[in-house]
């Protein structure tokens, strides 16, 4: 879908279902985290979620 409407598009759409403002910011910015760092990038985000995936 990102393809298709691109991140603004994204935030309007999760705002409009009613998530907040400040948790959507977060998600695109762990989203944009991880398409530049990959799996590496999780352990930055959530370090007990990288241990588990070994």
């Amino acid at each position: 879908k990102l393809d298709k409407i691109g991140v603004d598009g994204i935030k309007a759409e999760l705002l409009s279902k009613g998530y907040a403002e400040n948790s959507v910011t977060k998600l695109i910015e762990n989203s944009d985290q991880l398409a530049k760092q990959g799996i590496e990038g999780i352990r930055e985000i959530c370090p007990e979620g990288y241990e588990n995936m070994k």
